[in-house]
């Protein structure tokens, strides 16, 4: 996604590198992390984007200190068998050793994970007793306990959702766009320009009258306020030739430049003009939001 991201704004595959963090370079609670780096004229390969898969410590952390059960149910398509090992406490044994203090002892017990309960019973059989720290130190031995290796069928499981985190440096991003949009004679373009992608040109359409008389300009005017209401950003330039405005256009990376001439006023027709390609083609006026639609995607 954030490749896709990327280049939809513009900067090639070729500038762009994922490196995978070190063990020593993430954070406690990371299980996982990359940076998104892009390759700049100036200060070299730039850190722009860091993805961290921070697995289910956020979610595990905030249940943990507030008390709340923040696990989603994920119910299974078909249900299984399952093996589980289950532990509770022997009770002619248990109340007599522990009294008052046996509620808090079998509750701690009763909540343990399928993991917590096989350590649980390694450590009993290997050691014969578990010291359980609570408010006091209590001591639990082998015949305080029963495990049971039971067979059930599980039609789904509680789970902790992992959060990814993306972290986007708004201001580096634009840096690298209009980096590797800019385009230059030494790069074997015969103008400099902006070559925006044409989702994201600030302007996307300009709007000229080949000179401001003769009602060109009023037609200019009615051409720009209609483009507007169909949903583009459209600017609209009278001062100078008109090769000036066409340069300014392509400089500030305007996709469509739209000419107003004095054929217009005969056939209701004006010339649409590509920035990349300089190419031109006349185009009715009632035509222009389908073909400017058409040239935008």
């Amino acid at each position: 996604l954030a490749r896709k991201f990327l280049k939809e704004l513009g900067i090639p595959d070729e500038v762009l590198r994922f490196r995978q963090h070190l063990p020593g370079e993430m954070a406690h609670y990371a299980l996982d992390c990359w940076d998104v780096e892009c390759l700049t004229d100036q200060y070299g390969w730039v850190e722009i984007i860091g993805i961290a898969d921070r697995g289910n410590y956020d979610l595990t952390a905030h249940s943990q200190f507030s008390n709340e059960e923040l696990s989603s149910y994920m119910e299974y398509d078909e249900p299984k068998l399952v093996s589980t090992t289950i532990v509770k406490p022997n009770l002619k044994l248990f109340g007599p050793a522990f009294k008052g203090d046996s509620p808090k002892i079998k509750t701690y017990i009763e909540n343990l994970s399928d993991d917590e309960v096989i350590a649980l019973k390694e450590q009993i059989e290997s050691e014969g007793k578990f010291i359980l720290e609570l408010d006091s130190t209590f001591e639990i031995l082998k015949e305080h306990l029963i495990f049971e290796d039971i067979e059930e069928e599980v039609k789904g499981e509680r789970i902790i959702p992992h959060v990814i985190e993306p972290s986007f440096g708004i201001d580096r991003i634009l840096y690298c766009t209009l980096l590797h949009s800019f385009k230059t004679e030494e790069e074997g373009f015969d103008k400099e320009y902006f070559n925006f992608a044409k989702e994201i040109a600030p302007i996307q359409v300009s709007v000229f009258p080949l000179m401001n008389k003769e009602g060109l300009g009023e037609i200019a005017i009615d051409i720009t306020h209609k483009l507007r209401e169909a949903g583009f950003t459209v600017d609209n330039d009278t001062s100078g030739t008109i090769g000036k405005r066409y340069a300014r256009a392509d400089e500030v990376g305007v996709p469509i430049a739209i000419t107003v001439d004095f054929d217009t006023k005969e056939d209701n027709t004006v010339t649409v003009r590509d920035r990349d390609t300089e190419e031109q083609e006349r185009v009715k006026i009632e035509d222009l939001k389908e073909v400017i639609e058409a040239k935008l995607q």
